[in-house]
C-alpha cells in the first residue's frame, strides 16, 4: 500500500501544473487510501484491545492460582 502511494504521489508531483481532473483523481485515490489505512487502523486496535483484555484475565487467573496454592 505504501509503494502505491508512493507512486500516486510522484505522478502528480511529476506534473508541472496538474489539470482539476488530475488533482480530483489524486484525491479520490488518496482518500482511498486512508479510509483503508482507517480499517487497518480500527481492526489492528480491536485485536489489541482483545489481546490486554485476555493478557489482564490471564494475570488475574495466575495471581488467584498462586494465592490458592500458597494455603
Amino acid at each position: 500500500m505504501l509503494r502505491q502511494e508512493d507512486a500516486l504521489l510522484q505522478t502528480i508531483e511529476q506534473v508541472s501544473e496538474p489539470t482539476d481532473d488530475e488533482m480530483d483523481n489524486y484525491a479520490i485515490q488518496l482518500a482511498d487510501f486512508l479510509d483503508r489505512k482507517e480499517a487497518l487502523i480500527m481492526s489492528l486496535q480491536t485485536k489489541l484491545d482483545d489481546y490486554k483484555m485476555y493478557s489482564a484475565r490471564e494475570q488475574q487467573l495466575a495471581e488467584e492460582m498462586n494465592r490458592l496454592e500458597s494455603f
